[in-house]
């Protein structure tokens, strides 16, 4: 029997790798196979590959998509009412700075009303905040910050009917005595 067709039946025999006359194992599958299995194997192989990313990269984006999407309809909003709810606390504030510093007794008014307004702003976005879903974590803050909320509306109510029943400050100066002539020093020679 000639030495080829024992290494062909060899090759067969262990499958497709097998040891040549010198000990190395060769691969002989593919460098038996025709061209045109050859050329098939290698396009369908890229094919594969080209699949497997698209499916990895399909479902990356897909990932990306949901985490946006949830950025968006969620903290978005959550940002939104929690600036909603702080600049009408500074405005509130203001006001009240304002009503305490007037002169004239009618720009008083003006004044707690915004600071009213302003603080009815505050609730009304806190109270949007609180529609919006909340983890654990978020609620335990919201209950701190609830507590702490309603001490300082207590605090504006009290300070706003405190500023009514102030006189304005035109009439306390007017009613403040003058001040006393200050002696003057002599020269010491």
């Amino acid at each position: 029997m000639p030495f080829y067709v024992l290494l062909k039946a060899r090759t067969l025999w262990h499958g497709h790798c097998c040891p040549d006359d010198y000990g190395r194992y060769q691969m002989t599958w593919f460098a038996n196979l025709q061209l045109l299995w050859k050329i098939l194997s290698v396009t369908l192989m890229v094919c594969a590959v080209t699949v497997g990313v698209g499916v990895v990269g399909y479902r990356g984006l897909q990932q990306t998509t949901a985490d946006v999407d949830g950025f968006g309809r969620v903290l978005v909003l959550k940002v939104a009412d929690t600036a909603r709810m702080h600049q009408p606390m500074y405005e509130a504030v203001s006001d009240l700075r304002g009503a305490m510093l007037a002169t004239d007794p009618a720009d008083v008014q003006p004044f707690l009303e915004g600071s009213t307004a302003a603080m009815g702003e505050t609730d009304a976005a806190f109270t949007a905040y609180q529609a919006l879903p909340l983890s654990t974590d978020e609620k335990k803050m919201l209950s701190d910050y609830d507590t702490a909320h309603k001490a300082w509306e207590a605090a504006m109510k009290e300070s706003m009917a405190a500023v009514v029943a102030l006189p304005p400050l035109a009439a306390v100066d007017a009613a403040a005595p003058a001040e006393p002539a200050v002696p003057a020093v002599p020269d010491v020679p």
